[in-house]
């Protein structure tokens, strides 16, 4: 299996923010009351967040708008989003979110129902 940022360096037109660092993630960690999965802390450590062809990612470290410990309060508020997951993509399409876990898998989130659909971030994102 690829690594998540062999997975990332090779996206099309990928642009990305400033590194997140290890004190953020732990930041991150404690408001969100949970463990990020490593490959989304190897992911904001490498990258902080992204956005490529089709693809947004929320990271560590970086503006409201594209902040994992943001985005994913807001949501939890607004959707209840059981406290486990955290938002790794906000589709912007009829309230579709993106999760993840912290043992990695990345679930959708649509109209209260959660769905499995892929076993890690690089799975997810070589996948969509």
């Amino acid at each position: 299996m690829a690594s998540i940022i062999d997975t990332v360096k090779n996206l099309e037109k990928l642009r990305h923010l400033q590194a997140a660092s290890h004190y953020d993630v732990e930041i991150a960690e404690k408001r969100l009351g949970l463990t990020l999965a490593s490959d989304y802390k190897q992911y904001t450590q490498t990258y902080g967040a992204i956005s490529a062809m089709g693809l947004e990612l929320t990271g560590v470290g970086v503006p409201p708008r594209l902040n994992v410990v943001d985005v994913t309060l807001s949501e939890r508020e607004l959707e209840n989003i059981p406290a486990e997951y955290y938002v790794l993509e906000s589709l912007n399409i009829e309230g579709i979110l993106i999760l993840q876990n912290s043992n990695g898998q990345v679930f959708e989130f649509y109209s209260g129902k959660i769905n499995k659909i892929a076993d890690s971030m690089a799975s997810y994102i070589l996948n969509k």
